[in-house]
């Protein structure tokens, strides 16, 4: 009983919050940032270059798990990718169009294309094994120290 009062009272407070505009620069790309966005600003932020959409919540363990792995991604792709979280619990009529069911889900864009959408927590070098035929033949993936 008392967590689902916990879980409403949870869920009111999160609906009640401001989404965060997106912060662009001139290039569109993300300079190392993870861009968040609100429903209005999706076809716009995903309609050119590469881009992945990830579909998460504060509430998802496999959501977290994932944030360390893209804010790495944001870094050292920052000229060839730019990542875009959106909160499901604050974009619903986005979460549906999109018919995004599980967490997190991960789209792939390439130019305004969905090229891959991905269910659930994956590694870095998953991520960027999915995310090679995409790039530009140029872009090695940076040695970790």
């Amino acid at each position: 009983m008392k967590s689902s009062i916990l879980y409403i009272f949870l869920t009111l407070m999160l609906s009640s919050i401001t989404p965060i505009r997106a912060q662009k620069d001139k290039k569109n790309k993300s300079n190392g940032r993870i861009i968040r966005i609100i429903e209005e600003e999706y076809a716009k932020e995903t309609a050119e270059g590469l881009v992945i959409v990830d579909f998460y919540a504060h509430w998802c363990g496999s959501c977290m798990t994932m944030n360390p792995i893209l804010q790495r991604m944001a870094k050292e792709h920052s000229e060839d990718i730019k990542i875009i979280k959106v909160n499901t619990d604050l974009s619903q009529k986005l979460t549906t169009q999109m018919e995004v069911t599980r967490l997190p889900t991960i789209f792939i864009y390439k130019d305004g294309e969905i090229k891959k959408r991905i269910v659930g927590a994956l590694s870095q070098e998953e991520l960027e094994k999915i995310l090679k035929p995409y790039l530009p033949s140029s872009v090695q993936r940076p040695k970790r120290k």
